[in-house]
């Protein structure tokens, strides 16, 4: 689509970029079976246990990580033991297997006749998963017990309208797909959904509609990928500085239908923080509020509230209007490290009790300290001598026990003053007061190196009989200690009774701060060699985990959301009557259920 609204005095095209993604493309571009673009993935050499990062998109790809394999094997990650996927090709549903509704599409044709609509299995397949491990064992080693029966690709709101009006006059079940990034099962199909399902693909919808420097707000479609966003704003000098780890293939509406957060929150603001006015297209009409640039306003309880988390449950989210923002001066990075995750943890609390956090700040335990200096590419003698001087002095001169050394990674955004400032102020803060020392720019950019391609990981290591996930929750300051300390015993004791062959890898870092409490990121990784059923045993472990962290006071997450995964934990997160009143407005917009994905309640 390359339809532009002009309005105010700036207007930004179409994200072209973002058509690589519609359709049938998208295959082509991006791995069937695992997370990212087909071009990138890690590999390891056979003779001698050496990873390397295939592609050109990021920072370190190209280049060999000859410390990786050593941290990962005694977790049981063995590089004579390879663990293929099956042949895409060969494992998925044939057409005759599909739902048909023959009266819909012939009205739909009518209706809309130049709509894209296909019932190309890989295609069905795609729009009917998000990407758990759960989701990509099925893709690599199992199948789907149902998918989509097709997808259509519509170009506008009002193709939307159209198409989620017949779809309810006709009893066709409706799938909202936007990135198909989600982690938590939110896309999966109800195996016993006797309707045809139909999934509507908003990538064909990734415009920039209009920017009104004046409210400083952008109007644009749900299918623009956040990486396209940025680049578009970027070209006129603005920013909306909303930055997911999943950036690069998530979108808008995505974004609005799972509550998102992005890594730059402490400036930016999640996405409740950023989100003006949203369009979504229910069984019994649009809904919007219509108030581009009204500040606040107090009309009863705020509707936006209501999309925000719906999760696909309640219609299409076909537009959105956002606040955006100068683009900063200057970005830097930077990293400091402390002796004990406690020490580390104490520096973060005070960081948030003053409010001077910069864009990004993270405390990375021992765990993924070691597994992010782990991904240090290969180096020049000299180098590698820089790097022997500097182990001296923290591990000599300073005694800094290298099984309890943490670290925390920040990111800068400002005018170069501020961001030297507050860079300062910081690393000042830590060395007087909290025994941190100064880690370098070096380190920050490599703990977010890692955080883009944690997931690449977590595939290449389905690929070495290893199974891994990450899950998050948000915790109060004075329980996010016990949170993580008893969620990791919780782990190692389930590893063991479960037969685990090997240590576990269980971790956790502190990713994002408020006044009152944090985010906290767990990553819980394991050896399957021996194991009956891999999948079913680690999601029994992940559940209690889950379990232990909203016993010791988590949340049921942070910003992943709910769908069908975290499903069971809504009583403790919302309660009896918060189910209900969730259930009520279902029934209201959506009186026949043709938004069926089962998420939330």
């Amino acid at each position: 689509m390359n339809r532009i609204n002009v309005f105010s005095s700036q207007v930004i095209g179409p994200t072209k970029d973002a058509d690589a993604i519609a359709g049938s493309t998208k295959i082509k571009t991006v791995h069937e079976d695992a997370w990212g673009y087909k071009d990138t993935q890690f590999k390891m050499n056979p003779s001698d246990g050496c990873v390397s990062l295939s592609g050109d998109r990021y920072l370190y790809s190209g280049k060999r990580f000859p410390n990786l394999y050593p941290f990962i094997q005694k977790y049981g990650v063995d590089k004579d033991i390879a663990t293929p996927a099956k042949n895409i090709e060969a494992k998925f549903f044939d057409s005759s297997k599909s739902t048909i509704n023959e009266s819909f599409l012939e009205s739909l044709r009518g209706a809309v006749p130049n709509l894209r609509l296909s019932v190309d299995p890989k295609e069905r397949v795609m729009a009917s998963h998000g990407h758990t491990v759960q989701e990509i064992w099925a893709l690599r080693f199992g199948k789907f017990s149902r998918i989509v029966d097709a997808v259509i690709y519509p170009e506008s709101h009002e193709e939307v309208e159209k198409i989620v009006r017949l779809a309810d006059q006709f009893g066709v079940a409706v799938l909202p797909y936007g990135g198909g990034t989600t982690v938590s099962h939110s896309l999966l199909c109800n195996p016993n959904e006797k309707r045809m399902i139909l999934a509507i693909a908003v990538s064909r919808m990734n415009s920039v509609l209009t920017v009104n420097r004046e409210t400083m707000c952008v109007r644009v479609q749900a299918g623009c990928v956040g990486s396209h966003l940025e680049k578009a704003l970027g070209s006129v000098g603005l920013t909306l500085g909303h930055e997911p780890d999943s950036w690069e293939f998530s979108t808008v509406g995505g974004w609005i239908a799972t509550r998102a957060s992005g890594m730059k929150k402490n400036i930016y603001g999640n996405i409740e923080d950023l989100l003006v006015d949203v369009k979504v297209v229910t069984p019994i009409g649009t809904l919007t509020r219509g108030t581009e640039g009204i500040p606040r306003m107090s009309a009863g309880p705020d509707i936006l509230q209501m999309v925000l988390g719906s999760e696909g449950s309640f219609g299409v989210i076909t537009e959105a209007v956002l606040k955006v923002r100068p683009a900063p001066e200057a970005k830097t990075f930077g990293s400091l490290v402390f002796p004990s995750f406690e020490d580390g943890l104490r520096f973060m609390r005070e960081v948030a009790r003053r409010r001077i956090q910069p864009a990004s700040i993270r405390l990375m335990d021992n765990t993924q300290f070691l597994l992010g200096s782990s991904l240090k590419p290969e180096q020049s003698i000299f180098q590698n001598f820089l790097d022997s001087v500097i182990r001296f002095y923290v591990l000599r001169v300073k005694k800094f026990d290298p099984e309890n050394i943490c670290a925390v990674t920040m990111s800068f955004e400002g005018t170069k003053s501020d961001v030297a400032k507050h860079e300062s102020m910081l690393n000042s803060l830590a060395t007087s007061q909290f025994n941190g020392l100064v880690g370098g720019a070096g380190n920050g950019i490599r703990g977010y190196f890692l955080t883009f391609v944690i997931a690449y990981l977590r595939d290449f290591g389905l690929q070495h009989q290893f199974i891994a996930e990450s899950f998050e929750t948000s915790v109060p300051w004075d329980k996010v200690d016990i949170v993580i300390r008893e969620t990791k015993a919780q782990v190692l004791a389930d590893c063991k009774a479960a037969g685990i062959a090997h240590e576990p890898m269980i971790s956790a870092r502190v990713t994002q701060t408020y006044d009152s409490g944090a985010a906290v990121y767990f990553y819980l990784g394991m050896s399957w060699k021996g194991l009956n059923d891999p999948v079913a045993t680690y999601s029994q472990i992940e559940d209690r985990a889950r379990e232990c962290v909203m016993k010791h006071g988590g949340s049921i997450s942070h910003h992943h959301g709910v769908g069908k995964i975290r499903k069971q934990f809504m009583d403790q997160a919302v309660g009896s009557v918060g189910k209900a009143m969730i259930k009520g407005l279902k029934t209201t917009v959506d009186p026949r259920n043709i938004f069926s994905n089962g998420n939330l309640v």
